[in-house]
């Protein structure tokens, strides 16, 4: 008996559809507020949706009790915010400033003060205890909140390291995208065991799955294939899905049982790999090509989902059912699908071959296209055809001594052909290749559209390899000598992968980005950035965009000095955009200050005998913009009255977009010691860690 069901999320209509696991029918549909057709996601529990318009986002819920559905929109977030919740807690997070607000996931109504992590937030994931775990690849580390409040924080990789959350058992696991390595936490927060590497010796660039199945925890890698690692035993196998999967990991695996899910990019296709077998993954056609495709597991189940359309699958140990979420008035399923078993053919949960009909016929039901294991294997053949295919002899002969012609082996339509891509410097190698892992008889032509500047040269009579000028997509068909076609949209290379190197020179007012060229993915055509200040804080987008020059590798971005500014970096091809990678630097040098120093008060400043109070007759020396001055003792930090910058005497070299420096004052003042005098000066002067924040800083001692 089947077990559990799972929430399906569509577009349009905007709504969920709960789909019975034991029926594979469809049994509530609940309409969500708001208009059809915008992005939407699934949430990180099953009963909730995220809509984002770029200025907005709006979450929604469903009450699977009453089959009603909340909702609440947070505007001015763009694409900032996630929701962590179960049925009992919830917490809400701004990934940009790292702010948290417990929520009751019932209404999305705040029950509690807020909470600064002080970071921006990679990845959140909410323990069934109730307790919230943050990823801070620019610290490092990863903070737990406990009831509302920041309880630790564990150091885990050197700042700046992307970072990812999964849970595997009772444990979390961080995983250091950027190397391969992964951590287990216990439930205190602190790291349980050595740290794993699923790469095998070199650093990896690596997306996870969200949760383990028992001890294991599925990886996606750069290099094409998944690492599967036993956090128990600490092995770690390799799983090759095929060759769609090489480059820079978009799709997170899902792994249940003996088998392996994972969507194929935007094709619309699950490929199901048996763990161990060594055999060729089997393709689902779920849905139409689509970048929505949702591959999740509940249960003992695994579902993929499209919520742009009518489609879904639900799979158990292999084997894979449609599911028709709702009547689709359109024909919107794959061009190429293949045929439905006989209509006297009964099909059962356990003899998968083409998924058994639903309640209804669906252009968008998933085909499954098998491979020649006991897995997802035809419960009898289709169909014979009256005219052989390619490579066919014609009519068999009868048998010797039997008067008889033995059965002919089951043939493929034309929807079985399929164009597989492996890619190289310039070059896309392209194999004709029969689905259940044949290859069918040629010579096979190649013809590319738009054909500008691309050249074909045939490698064998099923496979060319075809020199391109560019990454642009185009459109190939391989075209067989009986006019045989199958046709397929390729980019002429992998998405961009992330820079190699990118580190950052820092000046007094300014800082210095450099970064190399990517090894794993395709090349850069472009470099998406970003740079925002006080990233801790709301802070404000300083400046973003493209550079259409990536030989120069190279960018100085200028900033008050002792400014806190986070750079992002994204190599870009028109295959598809590398994850951002993260730098966070304050735009100051203090290499010539051995502890405290004085800077931005071009004019001399008297130390007070307190906060705001009466000068003592001792007076630090002017120092010019973006300088560093004398150094001095900090004794301790304490509040006062609100000081600013006198008018004219600092200015931005940049837009200040959210506040101008003479007008953000700070009531933080620092006792200082300056020849052989005591007494007070605003913290705008003294280089401490946060002074520029106007906070605080927390490791100096307050008076």
């Amino acid at each position: 008996m089947l077990e559990g069901s799972a929430w399906l999320l569509n577009a349009g209509p905007w709504s969920f559809t709960r789909v019975n696991g034991v029926s594979v029918l469809p049994d509530a549909q609940v309409s969500l507020p708001g208009p059809d057709g915008e992005f939407v996601a699934a949430g990180l529990d099953q009963f909730s949706a995220l809509r984002e318009n770029g200025r907005a986002s709006t979450f929604v819920r469903v009450d699977p009790a009453s089959l009603t559905a909340v909702s609440r929109t947070f505007e001015g977030t763009g694409k900032r915010l996630t929701i962590a919740a179960d049925m009992s807690t919830g917490y809400l997070v701004d990934n940009a400033s790292g702010l948290v607000r417990k929520i009751d996931p019932r209404n999305f109504l705040e029950a509690g003060e807020p909470v600064e992590a002080g970071t921006r937030v990679d990845a959140a994931q909410l323990t069934p205890d109730g307790t919230l775990w943050l990823a801070a690849g620019q610290m490092g580390d990863v903070a737990v909140i406990r009831d509302g409040r920041l309880d630790t924080r564990t150091r885990i990789a050197p700042p700046g390291h992307p970072l990812d959350l999964s849970l595997v058992g009772d444990r979390v696991v961080v995983t250091d995208t950027s190397t391969g390595v992964l951590t287990a936490l216990s439930a205190d927060g602190r790291v349980d065991g050595e740290p794993l590497a699923v790469g095998n010796g070199s650093a990896l660039p690596v997306l996870p799955s969200t949760e383990g199945d028992g001890q294991r925890l599925a990886v996606a890698t750069a290099d094409g294939t998944v690492r599967i690692a036993d956090l128990e035993s600490r092995d770690v196998v390799t799983v090759s899905p095929g060759p769609r999967r090489a480059g820079r990991p978009t799709e997170r695996p899902v792994l249940a049982g003996s088998y392996l899910y994972q969507a194929d990019g935007p094709t619309g296709v699950v490929l199901v790999t048996r763990v161990g077998s060594g055999q060729r993954p089997v393709e689902v056609q779920v849905s139409g090509a689509t970048p929505r495709l949702q591959v999740f597991r509940r249960e003992n189940l695994v579902w993929a989902n499209d919520p742009s359309s009518a489609g879904a699958a639900v799979f158990r140990d292999g084997e894979a059912r449609r599911v028709q979420k709702y009547d689709s008035p359109e024909p919107a399923g794959p061009p190429t699908a293949a045929p439905a078993p006989p209509d006297d053919t009964e099909v059962s949960f356990g003899e998968v071959g083409g998924i058994p009909p639903g309640p209804a016929p669906a252009p968008t039901s998933p085909t499954v296209r098998p491979s020649p294991t006991d897995v997802l294997r035809p419960s009898e053949p289709p169909r014979q055809t009256t005219e052989p295919p390619d490579g066919d002899d014609g009519p068999q002969q009868p048998v010797p001594g039997t008067g008889t012609t033995p059965s002919p082996q089951p043939q493929r339509p034309d929807a079985e052909l399929t164009l597989s891509a492996a890619f190289g410097p310039g070059v896309l190698e392209i194999d004709v290749n029969l689905a259940d892992g044949g290859q069918p008889a040629g010579p096979y032509r190649l013809d590319v559209d738009p054909a500008d500047g691309t050249t074909v040269i045939p490698a064998s009579d099923t496979s060319f390899q075809v020199r391109v000028p560019d990454c642009a997509e185009r459109t190939y068909t391989a075209t067989s000598p009986r006019g045989r076609t199958v046709t397929a949209q390729l980019f002429g290379c992998e998405p961009a992968g992330p820079a190699a190197d990118y580190w950052y020179v820092v000046h007094n007012g300014s800082v210095d980005f450099y970064w190399t060229e990517a090894v794993v993915g395709g090349p850069a055509e472009s470099y998406e950035q970003y740079t925002r200040n006080s990233p801790n804080h709301e802070g404000s987008m300083i400046a973003d965009g493209f550079d259409d020059t990536p030989e120069s590798r190279f960018l100085n971005i200028e900033v008050p000095m002792g400014e806190l500014i986070e750079q992002g970096l994204a190599p870009s091809n028109a295959a598809g955009q590398a994850p951002w990678q993260i730098l966070t630097v304050r735009a100051w040098d203090l290499s010539s200050c051995a502890s405290f120093c004085t800077y931005n008060h071009p004019d001399p400043v008297p130390l007070l005998d307190r906060p705001g109070g009466s000068p003592i007759g001792v007076a630090l020396p002017a120092v010019a913009v973006n300088t560093v001055g004398v150094e001095v003792d900090l004794v301790c930090q304490t509040d006062g009255p609100s000081h600013i910058y006198p008018d004219a005497k600092l200015t931005r070299s940049i837009d200040p977009m959210d506040h101008a420096l003479e007008g953000d004052p700070s009531t933080v003042w620092d006792l200082i010691r300056y020849q052989g005098a005591e007494g007070y000066v605003s913290d705008l002067y003294v280089t401490t860690p946060l002074s520029f924040d106007r906070v605080f800083s927390p490791e100096v001692p307050r008076c």
